[in-house]
């Protein structure tokens, strides 16, 4: 085979109960432990903003963080895909209103913005999140491909990986060719974004 596994998970408290929270955990450490090299996608709902204030986000941030022990050393093997974009969009403009690409970059703008209102909102003495927020927010700022958003209302080839695919960005070939051939954690082709 391929040697490449994909692995689907169970949302952040979306299971039936914290027994079942505690086996999928137990599940990622063997998965961990066993594969040479992990990619992970982590997909965070548009909703998560508007709940508390963006505590959905900051929970998310301290699970990261506590599954991942030294993120920053990590932040590399994860790709973070923001979804439900419509619950962002203005009323007055729905996604059929405009073109799609103009529709998705509207919506990252928005992300970006509700990332760095969670990061102020974040207790100073909570460094792992503000960490965590940080690196989110500079992925939007300087348009590492860590950071996407997503609308069910665009088709994915499309709407998501046809524009990779033609980008001239150097960061989205790179992308492309790191999730084409993985390599381990520790020789990811990004030194320079760090």
């Amino acid at each position: 085979g391929s040697g490449v596994m994909y692995l689907d998970s169970p949302g952040y408290e979306d299971t039936a109960g914290p027994e079942v929270d505690f086996a999928t955990s137990i599940s990622y450490h063997k998965v961990a432990a066993t594969c040479g090299q992990l990619r992970f996608l982590v997909l965070v709902s548009c909703a998560s903003f508007l709940d508390n204030r963006g505590g959905a986000i900051r929970s998310l941030t301290k699970l990261l963080s506590s599954l991942v022990h030294g993120f920053d050393m990590h932040k590399l093997a994860f790709s973070f895909l923001f979804t439900h974009v419509h619950l962002l969009a203005d009323a007055h403009h729905p996604p059929t209103d405009r073109p799609e690409g103009d529709y998705l970059a509207i919506a990252k703008g928005k992300v970006a913005a509700l990332l760095s209102e969670t990061f102020e909102g974040t207790d100073k003495k909570d460094k792992q999140s503000r960490d965590i927020l940080r690196w989110l927010m500079r992925c939007a700022e300087k348009g590492f491909p860590f950071l996407d958003v997503f609308d069910r209302s665009c088709q994915i080839e499309r709407c998501w990986l046809q524009p990779l695919r033609s980008s001239r960005s150097r960061w989205t070939e790179r992308l492309l060719m790191h999730w084409a051939r993985p390599r381990t954690i520790s020789r990811l082709p990004w030194s320079d974004v760090a």
